[in-house]
């Protein structure tokens, strides 16, 4: 992952010497480039709690140009073509989003260093920062073209659960989408609200004297098994082809700290499954999962080798509190199997996942 991250600073060297975002994305073959690029510096900055690598005028011109063609193309589309490249249009939408909460999250790291007025005047600053964000998210969210291109398909009737056999019933309805791949989009956006609710706001507000703890709207649980309904859906419409379930993996992690009760023993075979198919190796994060379920074996043995699936009848609903409290009790380390002696020491956040856990110990 450390390589990764040097060839990515590597890449937006590059593209800033070589080009620039008009000349980039004045073709396919370059928006397409760039898009790929964002999607990779989001995943690793996130992680580490890093701010973006590019400009944001890269994203805003994918955008821009995105618009512009698409203006003279949609009226020409079938409606099968319509709602694919509505959803590219989409993503170019909400990439231009993105950087704004990585930018809060890179903040609050500081915070450790800082005393008295200052950090309740940072936090209280980002705080803001992170309410807009997720007031512009919600406006992306009821736009038509959002709308549209996230509708849900009537439920198959008879609808066969392809995973009877070797998981427990679905304990919900499952949200099968017109438009299978628009999956990805929602379960990306119910993480984003996941993460900002349960691990950006809390240490933020405990900075803040007289801040009232809560967020208006949806809870945490009402996230969580809204990701596993949509990841059902991308199970039932991609089930052919498991590998395309790579991108669910961060969701479901963050499902498993607030999930419903009666939802865990169904997302536990979930894990497992990924597990099995080689997508759950990265250590922190089982080690940080085991210390949240209380099942110390999980770190060691994995999903599909702990000696036993998770009863889910004694463990109780985890609310914001209950994970900032396990978390504070958790200790990230490096790993050493995954650390090269010869990477930067800066990297090290990146391996230690401190943006999903190393907040937590402010």
């Amino acid at each position: 992952m450390a390589k990764c991250f040097r060839h990515l600073e590597g890449a937006a060297g590059i593209l800033q010497k070589a080009t620039d975002p008009i000349e980039l994305c004045s073709t396919p073959i370059g928006r397409s480039l760039l898009e790929w690029f964002c999607a990779v510096e989001d995943y690793c900055c996130f992680l580490a709690a890093y701010k973006c690598l590019l400009p944001r005028t890269w994203r805003a011109e994918n955008l821009r140009k995105r618009t512009e063609i698409a203006e003279r193309d949609y009226p020409l589309l079938s409606e099968e073509e319509r709602r694919a490249r509505l959803l590219d249009d989409v993503w170019a939408r909400f990439l231009v989003l993105v950087p704004r909460l990585a930018d809060v999250l890179a903040g609050i790291i500081p915070l450790k260093s800082m005393e008295g007025k200052e950090r309740s005047d940072e936090a209280s600053r980002l705080q803001s920062e992170l309410k807009a964000f997720d007031k512009d998210l919600r406006d992306l969210m009821k736009l038509p073209h959002v709308l549209e291109v996230l509708q849900i398909a009537p439920l198959p009737n008879p609808f066969r659960n392809k995973h009877a056999a070797c998981c427990p019933p679905l304990p919900f309805v499952p949200h099968i989408l017109l438009c299978p791949p628009a999956g990805f989009f929602r379960l990306v956006v119910l993480s984003i609200e996941a993460y900002s609710q349960a691990v950006l706001l809390p240490p933020l507000q405990k900075e803040i004297p007289g801040e009232v703890a809560g967020r208006e709207g949806e809870d945490a649980p009402y996230f969580a098994i809204e990701m596993c309904r949509t990841f059902a859906g991308l199970e039932y419409s991609l089930g052919d082809d498991p590998d395309a379930l790579l991108p669910c993996f961060s969701a479901l992690v963050l499902a498993t700290a607030t999930c419903p009760i009666n939802t865990r023993k169904w997302l536990w075979y979930k894990l497992s499954h990924l597990e099995r198919l080689g997508h759950l190796t990265f250590d922190p994060i089982k080690r940080n999962l085991a210390a949240l379920w209380d099942m110390p074996d999980l770190a060691v043995s994995g999903y599909r080798f702990s000696r036993e699936s998770p009863n889910p009848n004694p463990w109780k609903s985890l609310s914001c509190d209950d994970i900032t409290s396990c978390m504070d009790k958790m200790k990230i380390e490096e790993d050493p199997v995954m650390v090269d002696e010869e990477e930067d020491e800066a990297l090290s956040p990146l391996m230690q996942g401190r943006g999903l856990y190393g907040i937590r110990e402010m």
